[in-house]
């Protein structure tokens, strides 16, 4: 996620004051603030994994369930949910779709942060001829068919590094989301074969 400038100033129930302040001071200062996490999917029944890139500061090299960011100041949470899709995988995404709203709140004294943030989780589909990864932030991606994300996530197979702790009951929840969702679109097809491309760092999966 590229951090915006500034960040509009919550109150402990997500509340706007009218305060604001860089992304990094909120941080710094323990302030509550607005960040989008958006699952994705595809139409023909995938789900998109990203590598975190190893040069960012929080949990760098490890896999996770779609992307996420931070609301810049001003900017409202649907706007923000699909900008950050297209800055990390280069793609519009399509029938957003909001899920929950999650308080993550986690200290962090090694770096002197205090991250407070309410997450506004998603789920929105993409065209994966469209993906482009933007390196400074996503290492490699893999597109996986539904039926192999909970063995992927939960169980660790076939991903190294795969870091769900403590998260693993909110990405469940996503996941029944993605799942629900395809379940009304009957008509989407089914994949039949699998692409590598390693210039991109994408693998697709079937």
């Amino acid at each position: 996620m590229a951090h915006p400038e500034n960040v509009d100033i919550l109150d402990e129930n997500g509340n706007p004051t009218d305060g604001f302040m860089t992304h990094t001071g909120a941080n710094l200062a323990g302030e509550w603030h607005a960040g989008i996490h958006v699952a994705l999917y595809t139409r023909d029944r995938r789900v998109v994994l990203q590598q975190r890139s190893k040069a960012i500061m929080f949990y760098p090299g490890l896999w996770e369930l779609g992307v996420g960011g931070v609301v810049s100041a001003g900017e409202s949470i649907e706007t923000a949910a699909l900008r950050e899709v297209q800055e990390e995988l280069g793609v519009v995404a399509q029938n957003l779709e909001y899920v929950t709203r999650w308080k993550y709140n986690h200290h962090l004294p090694t770096q002197g942060m205090h991250m407070k943030v309410f997450l506004y989780a998603f789920i929105a589909e993409v065209d994966p001829a469209q993906l482009r990864l933007q390196q400074a932030e996503v290492q490699a991606m893999r597109l996986l068919p539904v039926r192999d994300v909970h063995d992927t996530l939960f169980y660790h197979k076939g991903l190294p590094q795969t870091h769900l702790v403590p998260y693993e009951g909110y990405y469940r929840q996503l996941l029944g989301a993605v799942e629900t969702r395809l379940a009304r679109s009957t008509s989407l097809p089914t994949p039949d074969t699998m692409r590598i491309n390693i210039m991109e760092g994408i693998h697709e999966e079937v």
